[in-house]
């Protein structure tokens, strides 16, 4: 139910704030869900967890492939390949990843904190993002064509 509006949540907010500073809130918001999905352990934690992931989750993608998208200047093409093969790369490797801390350590704690903590990480390079020309048409972007993200 939170997925429904988060795009245009997000978008509207990437149209206030530009796409960096959305894009690093937004992965804030997800990292507080991905912690609280473990460090919370009830049935308020649960459903805590998934509105904020169920919030953050396509938006972020949407965020992300604007910036791509203004940050390649021209041709979005080459940006728009790198990012999904990113985002292949970590549905792959992820899980692999989380199933091998869980035989660990016997649980998901640290198989969902690191992600969380790289969350954080990409919220602060983000953040750190200069807002440059091409940036800038890729906020301007925002809000166009009935109000969704050109990309």
């Amino acid at each position: 139910m939170a997925a429904g509006p988060s795009v245009a949540a997000w978008t509207r907010l990437g149209a206030r704030t530009g796409i960096a500073r959305a894009f690093a809130a937004a992965c804030l918001v997800e990292a507080a869900g991905v912690a609280a999905s473990v460090l919370w352990p009830t049935a308020t934690g649960a459903l805590v967890a998934a509105a904020l992931l169920g919030g953050t989750f396509m938006g972020i993608t949407a965020l992300g492939l604007a910036g791509g998208r203004g940050l390649a200047g021209g041709d979005p093409r080459r940006a728009f390949a790198l990012l999904t093969a990113s985002f292949g790369l970590g549905q792959i490797a992820g899980p692999v990843l989380a199933g091998v801390l869980h035989d660990l350590t016997g649980s998901f704690v640290l198989a969902s904190l690191l992600p969380a903590g790289a969350l954080v990480v990409a919220a602060a390079v983000a953040a750190g993002v200069p807002m440059t020309a091409e940036t800038l048409e890729a906020r301007h972007a925002i809000g166009r064509r009935g109000g969704g993200i050109r990309c």
